[in-house]
């Protein structure tokens, strides 16, 4: 069965294996049920996975970075909107951007995969349940 990965968008060979575990599927709807990852609220370093553009329901930019010590992967979203004083506009200034009101700026020219970075968490309660969310202004490439 091929099947198509969101992360990477390419097409890939889905077998008859698991690709996490991989043991052998015979019902490519069944899953496995995975632990759930804690992590605790604070300072935590990782990398840069990748950077995904929204356009719906509303424009944002969504900054995928895998935490060092879980390899949970975490996402910091905001608003694809860049000012001074936007979510996105003090992102880019923390990896080094100088704004200038007018002119363009090319995120993937300062956040880039791979990128080693350091951001702040908080645990989020939600009607769903905790949620860990990364605090968007502390994200900044690691000292």
């Amino acid at each position: 069965m091929t099947c198509y990965d969101t992360k990477t968008k390419k097409l890939f060979d889905y077998g008859f294996r698991h690709p996490i575990t991989g043991e052998e599927v015979k019902n490519m709807t069944k899953r496995i049920v995975e632990k759930t990852i804690k992590l605790e609220e604070g300072k935590h370093y990782g990398e840069v996975e990748n950077i995904e553009y929204k356009t719906e329901p509303f424009k944002y930019v969504d900054i995928h970075v895998k935490e060092k010590e879980t390899g949970f992967v975490l996402k910091c979203g905001v608003p694809d909107v860049v000012t001074e004083n936007s979510a996105l506009g003090h992102v880019l200034v923390n990896f080094g951007a100088k704004l200038k009101e007018g002119e363009g700026v090319e995120i993937e020219d300062f956040i880039k995969e791979g990128l080693k970075v350091s951001f702040i968490t908080i645990n989020e309660q939600t009607k769903k349940g905790v949620f860990v969310k990364i605090q968007p202004m502390t994200l900044k490439p690691e000292a």
